[in-house]
């Protein structure tokens, strides 16, 4: 299938192809703690959605799908690995890297992973991330973090991800916007 829509808000892959005019645009949205029975173009009868409506009527829409996991870094890393979460380390949220330590999960996905970005960016398409990010660093990134071993103060960068233009943040905390500015900013991205 080479056309795609999948209303599931933040995550947008794939744009304009570059090289072939006959590829179709792909765009991946992708919204934490919302279930698909929640859009108006679903069934849902308490919210209406038109923008979603609009886009879903125009693309293709998805009937039968699983998740990686129930939780937003996990799902995820699978939804853009391919693969189970797990395999990328990436087992529950990404918090602090203490935190995250403690319960043996990654810091951040590791850029070796396999990527559907990838595969968009071979296939000529321009690639972009904008909003919520979630699978790199923690809510310490930038800031100092000790010498404590396994922990990392230092998570890849978005676009270090094959993505071509990056808008993003960690996990929706306000305008700390990750990409803007080499790590270290201030939680003001500056």
């Amino acid at each position: 299938m080479r056309s795609a829509l999948c209303a599931s808000a933040l995550l947008s892959i794939g744009a304009c192809p570059l090289a072939f005019a006959q590829q179709p645009n792909i765009v991946l949205v992708n919204i934490d703690d919302l279930g698909w029975g929640d859009f108006h173009v679903y069934g849902s009868a308490y919210s209406q959605t038109p923008n979603i409506d609009a886009l879903a009527s125009q693309g293709t829409r998805f009937t039968q799908f699983y998740t990686a996991a129930p939780i937003c870094s996990p799902s995820r890393a699978g939804l853009m690995t391919g693969q189970y979460s797990a395999r990328s380390g990436i087992n529950s949220f990404l918090e602090g890297t203490a935190s995250n330590l403690a319960r043996d999960n990654a810091n951040s996905l590791p850029l070796s992973s396999p990527s559907m970005v990838h595969a968009f960016r071979d296939a000529g398409y321009a690639t972009g991330h904008f909003g919520k990010w979630h699978l790199g660093g923690g809510r310490d990134v930038g800031y100092a973090v000790g010498t404590t071993a396994g922990t990392n103060d230092v998570a890849p960068r978005v676009v270090e991800y094959g993505y071509d233009q990056a808008w993003t943040q960690m996990e929706g905390l306000g305008n700390r916007i990750i990409n803007v500015t080499p790590y270290g900013g201030n939680a003001n991205g500056t």
